[in-house]
């Protein structure tokens, strides 16, 4: 396999890969969310579970990861894989072009760019949700406050009463690229 680099001409050979997919059956495709944030000034989770290693849990989180979309509970939702929630919540503005403002405790935390099996980050259909996401995921995963969506292109990681560092939605786009 390999493709040509429409900017720099450069061909770029890739290196025999698994590639697994997973096929499924959509009863009404208006229902399906993308990762991108859709509004500004909306609350944003983490939603991680408690088992994360416990197939029977993972299978209960995304069972009721689904029914919550179906229902419209979330505007956006994004898988947290690679480098962590802070990679996944950076990616959503990146989509989007919408801000994000979020908490430095958060985004400081030891196991803040892990990557583990069944954590979603998620934009909020509207700021009541949250109690009802948080009882549907009762003894199967944390929902945590991650942030609020903002106006401003950028990502802005505050403490309580200060802005700590702020990243253009720009600079982000060029990072990941490269």
């Amino acid at each position: 396999n390999q493709f040509t680099d429409s900017e720099t001409g450069k061909v770029i050979k890739i290196p025999p890969t698994l590639l697994i997919s997973a096929i499924g059956v959509i009863d009404d495709v208006a229902k399906c969310v993308t990762m991108d944030f859709k509004n500004k000034n909306s609350r944003v989770v983490l939603i991680r579970a408690e088992k994360p290693y416990d197939l029977p849990t993972l299978a209960r989180l995304h069972r009721t990861m689904s029914t919550l979309v179906a229902s419209g509970k979330f505007r956006a939702v994004h898988d947290v894989s690679d480098r962590g929630y802070p990679v996944a919540a950076a990616e959503m503005c990146i989509a989007s072009g919408i801000g994000l403002i979020v908490s430095n405790q958060l985004f400081a935390s030891p196991d803040a760019y892990e990557e583990r099996p069944g954590a979603y980050v998620a934009e909020l259909a509207t700021w009541d949700d949250v109690e009802a996401i948080t009882h549907a995921f009762a003894g199967v995963a944390r929902v945590e406050e991650l942030g609020i969506t903002q106006a401003y292109a950028k990502l802005t990681v505050t403490t309580e009463k200060t802005r700590v560092t702020d990243f253009a939605i720009e600079d982000l786009t060029k990072a990941w690229r490269d």
